[in-house]
């Protein structure tokens, strides 16, 4: 890549970053429940030493945080972006467990030659990113990465029974301009574009019905957080057998 345009790369991870920093640093994303969510899911399951894969783990702050609590034996992050696993590095640095991290995308991370079996799988406000035939790949590579009794949980935006993506997106603008006041006009408009490009959130039972159809033995939502754009932390059992 050209100096100019691994700068140009550099200064908006630095401006995204920022404007992704104020929106949790102020609890609009709920990052300080889905921490107590995410621990409590975890250690209901997992008293041994167990293995967790993270799906786009960015700087791995919320993650970090809830394993230092966890009896981890390794822990995978994967990202698209080497700025983000530079900070994930750091964070994770103090870690007593193996920790590895890579830059590649989350259907090849979840690949049957990139990755064996592991106990957990945890990814936050990323899946719905993905367009629905790529979710479903996701789900089946995901159930198929998963131990016997392991666990899958998402963090994802929530799409209201009855409205379609146009009309939810048509009523979110105004709401989350307010409600993210924090945000400076062009953070929002950054922002705003950017949800409006690529967000395709899918409804409730929308998100059950990927991990049944890929082969989970149960889907269930452990937390909602309300709002002009809800978010529902699901966990997907494995089952005892494949």
């Amino acid at each position: 890549m050209p100096a100019s345009s691994k700068q140009n790369a550099a200064d908006l991870f630095r401006f995204e970053w920022g404007i992704y920093r104020k929106l949790t640093s102020t609890g609009l994303f709920g990052h300080v429940e889905v921490a107590e969510v995410l621990e409590r899911e975890i250690s209901a399951r997992f008293p041994a030493p167990f293995s967790i894969l993270e799906l786009a783990c960015g700087d791995a702050t919320v993650t970090s945080s809830v394993l230092s609590r966890c009896p981890v034996s390794t822990y995978r992050g994967i990202d698209l972006s080497a700025m983000a696993l530079s900070l994930a590095r750091d964070n994770l640095a103090s870690a007593p467990f193996q920790v590895t991290l890579e830059e590649t995308d989350m259907l090849s991370a979840l690949s049957a030659q990139a990755c064996g079996p592991v106990d957990v799988i945890w990814c936050g406000l990323s899946l719905h990113h993905l367009p629905q035939d790529e979710k479903r790949q996701l789900f089946a590579l995901a159930r198929n990465a998963l131990r016997k009794g392991g666990m899958m949980a998402v963090y994802e935006p929530v799409l209201p029974d009855g409205l379609t993506r146009d009309a939810f997106m048509a009523r979110m603008a105004d709401e989350l301009r307010q409600a993210w006041a924090v945000l400076a006009p062009d953070e929002f408009d950054h922002m705003w574009q950017h949800i409006n490009s690529f967000d395709f959130p899918e409804t409730l039972d929308g998100w059950k019905s990927l991990g049944l159809a890929a082969g989970f033995a149960q889907a269930q939502e452990v937390f909602r957080l309300t709002g002009p754009m809800p978010c529902s932390f699901l966990v997907y059992e494995a089952g005892p057998s494949h």
